[in-house]
């Protein structure tokens, strides 16, 4: 064995040992970012429906439709569909 050889695998070795746990981080850090953008373009597509259904211009007349339209304005608020 040559004498500087040892110093150079230990590196590597260190080297290794730092990376792989980095990159799997790293991986499952954009993984969760991107599925989390994903589900919120998911959401966003119910926004019109439920805007609709929660129409100020035609209230609900009865109590069973008042708390739906309570519920679907809850869901809007939820979903972040406020501003569309």
């Amino acid at each position: 064995m040559v004498a500087g050889e040892r110093p150079v695998k230990r590196a590597y070795a260190v080297l290794v040992a730092v990376l792989v746990p980095a990159l799997f981080v790293g991986v499952v850090v954009v993984n969760v970012a991107y599925t989390r953008h994903l589900q919120e373009q998911s959401d966003r597509r119910w926004c019109s429906l439920l805007k609709s259904l929660d129409s100020p211009e035609a209230p609900a007349t009865t109590a069973r439709g008042v708390v739906l339209q309570q519920q679907v304005r809850q869901l809007r608020t939820d979903l972040g569909c406020e501003d569309r």
